[in-house]
């Protein structure tokens, strides 16, 4: 069954993500569109994992169980960074002002700094911190680790989707920051209330 969900997922998740990303800007196109959101939406639900691990089943699984989910987190952070950025690199230079003017829509009003730091917080930090294996073998450490990159793929989605209408990148970083504030925050409460 699971093999066959899988497929599904790939082909209906694909055509979901150009319906709904890509129309944000119909004139824009791109073919590896949907692989790239896929590939970040299997990132962000390993960092989930990774986030909402209970400890219990954590020690069930083990050190080397969670160190190899840690690098299962590695593999897609990387893989998604490479397609996102390869397809940045044959857009650009490509030199088709059409499709180039998409990013240059995504580096104005302070969105460009929102990428930055969604680079920084969700590629540079996590790839140096999981490449330590005291990193990955740490629950507590892997766990901070996979929130940075889950803050930093909600940054990302703002990035992707906002910037067509001209809105400023602070206001809205600001709520994203304190929704995600709030999701911690409700997820602290309920494993407390949970394990005690």
């Amino acid at each position: 069954m699971a093999p066959v969900a899988l497929i599904l997922l790939v082909v209906t998740g694909s055509f979901a993500v150009m319906d709904w990303g890509m129309s944000v800007e119909p004139e824009w196109r791109s073919t590896s569109y949907g692989a790239i959101q896929l590939a970040f939406f299997l990132t962000s639900a390993m960092a989930a994992v990774l986030v909402l691990l209970p400890s219990e089943t954590a020690e069930e699984f083990g050190s080397r169980t969670v160190s190899d989910l840690g690098k299962l987190l590695l593999v897609g952070i990387a893989g998604s960074a490479y397609m996102a950025f390869m397809q940045f690199l044959i857009l650009w230079a490509g030199n088709e002002p059409d499709r180039v003017e998409w990013y240059v829509k995504r580096s104005t009003d302070g969105w460009g700094m929102v990428l930055v730091a969604a680079v920084v917080a969700g590629l540079v930090v996590p790839f140096f911190a999981l490449i330590a294996s005291r990193v990955r073998h740490d629950r507590a450490r892997l766990r901070i680790v996979a929130a940075l990159v889950l803050c930093a793929l909600t940054l990302r989605a703002l990035w992707l989707i906002v910037p067509a209408g001209g809105t400023s990148a602070l206001p809205l970083a600001l709520v994203a920051a304190g929704f995600f504030a709030l999701v911690w925050g409700c997820l602290g409460s309920l494993w407390r209330l949970r394990h005690g």
